[in-house]
């Protein structure tokens, strides 16, 4: 279940480049199953970018900035409270294999640091981000990305790099869940609303790191509508 609610790779990608590194890394780690979706699928990062959106509402100067200071609370809870349900599972749980092996829980939750950093990889080398001028990264880290503006993507050829990567973030990515499934299938928890609880805690950071997620890629989409990001 909570495989359904992860963010998707590329589009997490896609907001790190577009200036927003820091917000992206607190949603992979608040989320940090990656979406079943995206597994084993052939992926094109401007996709998301392709589709169009309609009017949004864009803010600036202190709104904006406070838009993205909300986000980043939101998303450092999210991922503050997928470190403490790691720190009970591990306290309040029996692993059945090897009751001394507890930190299999944090193992599968941050195996997301490792995809994280191939993600990037794998878009850096299939798009080209261009700016027409340089600002620095405080700034665009602290506004939401409806209000960016004079960026470009390009969509580079294929390489054999940008191929290995995939295969091997979508490998990771099976990897990851069925490791979960079987750390978490061999934990006995002290009761039933103990394990009701983890997993609707773990569903309530997944959910909130996807609206923010989505929230942003909306903004995107309604910025290159707009015309002030472009996409080639």
């Amino acid at each position: 279940m909570l495989s359904l609610l992860g963010n998707d790779p590329a589009e997490v990608a896609l907001l790190a480049f577009s200036g927003r590194p820091l917000l992206a890394f607190l949603l992979n780690v608040g989320a940090p199953v990656v979406a079943v979706t995206g597994t084993l699928k052939y992926q094109y990062p401007l996709e998301v970018l392709k589709s169009g959106e309609g009017p949004f509402p864009v803010f600036s100067g202190t709104k904006s900035s406070a838009i993205a200071v909300i986000e980043h609370l939101l998303a450092a809870a999210a991922a503050v409270n997928v470190a403490l349900l790691g720190n009970d599972i591990a306290s309040k749980a029996v692993y059945v294999p090897n009751c001394g092996r507890t930190w299999y829980a944090f193992l599968w939750m941050y195996l997301c640091l490792i995809l994280h950093p191939l993600n990037l990889l794998a878009f850096w080398s299939r798009v080209s981000v261009k700016r027409t001028e340089a600002t620095p990264w405080a700034n665009n880290e602290t506004k939401h990305c409806a209000s960016q503006s004079g960026i470009s993507y390009v969509l580079k050829k294929e390489s054999y790099l940008y191929l290995f990567l995939e295969w091997v973030l979508s490998h990771g990515a099976i990897i990851q869940i069925i490791f979960g499934t079987l750390v978490l299938s061999a934990s006995t928890l002290i009761d039933t609303f103990d394990a009701f609880r983890i997993v609707g805690r773990y569903a309530a950071s997944a959910i909130l790191c996807r609206l923010i997620l989505m929230y942003e890629l909306y903004g995107m989409c309604a910025a290159v509508t707009a015309g002030t990001v472009h996409v080639a």
